[in-house]
């Protein structure tokens, strides 16, 4: 049967075969075993000399079963899934990074497999001891969890919420190995992965481990209302009104979980379509530009659902809200970071400035198309799309928060204003990046974010040394990722040159920028011929 089974893998999936394979080997499975059965029975020691209530001649007499039960649960719950996540991306880096040193990725590369079964492959197979170490653990936890009082529900779906959130790490790990491992030694870039796995992996368990209980102790509560007030008005004011999309995830454990499990899932899904991208090619972009698309809209129409809800409610005068920093703090960062992303290589751009006819056989060479879609084109038009969309999914809300007249700081043409402007400040932060890109500077991305976290920086120091009170820094503070800011003054001077300068400025470099593409455009012998006599 075993046999069978290993036939029906390297049928359907060779990578893994040969990673199993590799790793499955007798003294291999000897030691996971006997390491997960003594790490097993030392913790029920450890916790039965614990939970002792007396003891006679020096031995325990009677343990309390219940609390016993519930610290093997909760030590199984923490350690579990760090050593999955830990673990397993240190296994992955190592092995991936020393491929791709010794060249034998380039190999498998070359192989019919996709690259979807090939990483599939390294995910399942490079962590397969690993993997079985913790299935013969799972039973204990699973049992204590029982016992402790957890139903079998809660218990699945900690280990379906494990299993993503595996997911997100491990897609991480290895796209981490492939931008980096022509730049650091196998082991060093596993040290640095693991580090930072441990970190946000204790953030994330301790999320799950807090979420659980918060809820079933708030839930309690609810069903038990206090000083005789309506359960439903003790949760509200118990900070459980929360709502995604007027789903009330505040009150209702199967709404905050389903949103937990999709949104990890979706993650996971855009940091997988960015590893099979780098793993086919060093060369291309980490996302394309129709993905990109794909991401911001998914990305904003989640922000969105958070900010819905609370156009129900009563607030005072100068709270601006939820949906408010997500639109004008959140969202800038996030498409600075794509627009990054978007940015092709120098070479990419030089081929597409001096072929980009020739790759359209049979059709007709279309630049707008190109600008659009084209993996090779400069990025600023797909930005220019993707702040479009953002607009487009957050103008409804924008509309309705202006009729309730929120806040005494900003008015109602200032909130449509702040996103346009905003829009011309990440435009402009795209055209510097893609000059930047087209001086063959090797570094180039980190001149990049140098030059602007040091502009972004500065103003900020202004301002905080001004105390919001110098006309200069206002008007910088409009060349910031968040002008918004600035249009809370109400100096409509300042804003109106601000306005100005920015569209100087965006059409100066988009006309610098397209010089410099028609530029390297030109071939050797038409630079030769246009400096002859």
């Amino acid at each position: 049967m075993l046999i069978a089974l290993f036939e029906r893998i390297g049928e359907s999936n060779p990578q893994l075969f040969r990673e199993i394979k590799g790793r499955f080997i007798t003294r291999n499975l000897w030691v996971t075993f006997l390491s997960s059965s003594i790490g097993q029975f030392l913790l029920l020691l450890s916790c039965s000399k614990q939970t002792c209530i007396s003891y006679n001649d020096g031995e325990c007499a009677q343990v309390n079963w219940e609390f016993h039960w519930q610290i093997i649960y909760r030590l199984l719950n923490w350690v579990l899934p760090i050593l999955l996540i830990t673990n397993g991306v240190y296994a992955l880096i190592n092995d991936v990074a020393q491929e791709e040193r010794k060249g034998t990725l380039n190999f498998i590369r070359f192989s019919p497999q996709s690259s979807q079964t090939i990483l599939l492959g390294k995910i399942l197979g490079v962590p397969s001891l690993l993997y079985l170490g913790i299935a013969l653990a799972i039973g204990l936890h699973l049992g204590s969890g029982l016992v402790a009082g957890l139903p079998l529900s809660s218990m699945l779906g900690i280990y379906a919420l494990w299993a993503v959130g595996c997911a997100l790490f491990y897609n991480s790990a290895l796209l981490y190995t492939l931008q980096h491992s022509d730049k650091m030694e196998a082991k060093t870039l596993a040290g640095g992965g693991c580090l930072l796995a441990f970190l946000v992996g204790l953030a994330y368990v301790g999320t799950i481990d807090f979420a659980v209980d918060w809820y079933n102790l708030k839930l309690i509560q609810c069903l038990t209302p206090a000083s005789g007030n309506n359960s439903l008005d003790y949760c509200q004011t118990n900070g459980l009104n929360w709502q995604w999309f007027f789903l009330p995830i505040g009150n209702q454990p199967v709404f905050a979980y389903g949103l937990a499990f999709i949104s990890l899932s979706i993650a996971a899904y855009w940091y997988w379509q960015a590893v099979n991208r780098r793993f086919r090619s060093r060369g291309i972009t980490l996302i394309s530009k129709l993905q990109s698309y794909k991401l911001v809209a998914s990305f904003e129409l989640w922000l969105l659902g958070f900010s819905l809800p609370e156009l129900k409610t009563i607030v005072t005068n100068n709270d601006l809200g939820v949906g408010f920093g997500l639109l004008f703090f959140v969202t800038p960062i996030l498409l600075i970071i794509i627009a990054v992303n978007l940015t092709p290589s120098y070479q990419a751009l030089l081929d597409w400035s001096r072929y980009k006819h020739l790759e359209f056989k049979g059709r007709k060479y279309s630049l707008w198309r190109d600008l659009i879609w084209g993996e090779k084109s400069p990025a600023i038009v797909a930005v220019a799309l993707n702040l479009l969309i953002t607009a487009l999914i957050w103008l409804p809300w924008m509309l309705l928060w202006l009729q309730k007249e929120r806040s005494e700081n900003v008015q109602t043409p200032q909130l449509l204003l702040g996103w346009f402007m905003t829009m011309n400040v990440i435009l402009i932060y795209v055209a510097i990046a893609e000059l930047l890109r087209l001086t063959k500077t090797p570094t180039w991305l980190i001149f990049a974010s140098t030059a602007l976290s040091t502009i972004v920086l500065t103003v900020g120091a202004i301002f905080a040394l001004a105390e919001n009170k110098l006309p200069i820094v206002q008007f910088l503070l409009l060349f910031s990722p968040f002008p918004i800011v600035s249009l809370g003054f109400g100096v409509t001077a300042i804003t109106f040159l601000g306005l100005v300068t920015q569209l100087v400025t965006l059409s100066l470099l988009t006309w610098q920028l397209t010089r410099k593409v028609q530029t390297i455009g030109a071939s050797s012998s038409q630079s030769y011929l246009s400096a002859s006599p």
